[in-house]
């Protein structure tokens, strides 16, 4: 009678990890997330006042178009300021006559979502035209208010 091969054991043994090796990665990635994630929102933050800048000097150029050939089309503070502006050039002009004749100016692609952030980086004005126009902020930085718990005060974000 042929006996069974015996087998060795340490052919077969697991390639298995001990339950602190399993710990050790756990707590090693979560240390990596801790310091990663506080970064990704600060990326995103950047990247939308970015958008908010380059759609801010879009309007701004569109207003100075529209100013130079004479048409009034700023929105006082009384009728919504700055942000109705802002969603009439979103609409757009069709000029019916003079050299611009049947030409649209306007900027469909702007998001309504959109408006009230690059109207932060705008004010109502002149520069060196005659007509009110939007005049883009170069360069002005600004930080967002928080209602603060402090007696009532309010205190900025840093």
């Amino acid at each position: 009678m042929v006996s069974p091969p015996h087998h060795n054991r340490r052919f077969f043994t697991t390639a298995a990890i001990s339950l602190v090796e399993l710990l050790v990665v756990i707590a090693i990635l979560a240390s990596v997330a801790l310091i990663v994630i506080p970064h990704v929102g600060k990326f995103s933050d950047a990247a939308e006042r970015s958008v908010a800048k380059r759609n801010a000097q879009r309007l701004a150029s569109l207003s100075a178009s529209i100013a130079a050939m004479g048409a009034e089309h700023v929105l006082p503070e009384s009728l919504g300021g700055t942000e109705a502006t802002c969603r009439q050039l979103r609409k757009g002009f069709t000029f019916t006559e003079g050299v611009s004749a049947g030409q649209y100016y306007g900027m469909p692609s702007l998001a309504e979502h959109e408006i009230p952030f690059a109207a932060v980086y705008l004010e109502i004005g002149y520069e060196n035209l005659s007509f009110l126009q939007l005049i883009y902020l170069a360069g002005k930085e600004f930080e967002e208010e928080e209602p603060a718990v402090n007696n009532g005060n309010k205190k900025k974000k840093k």
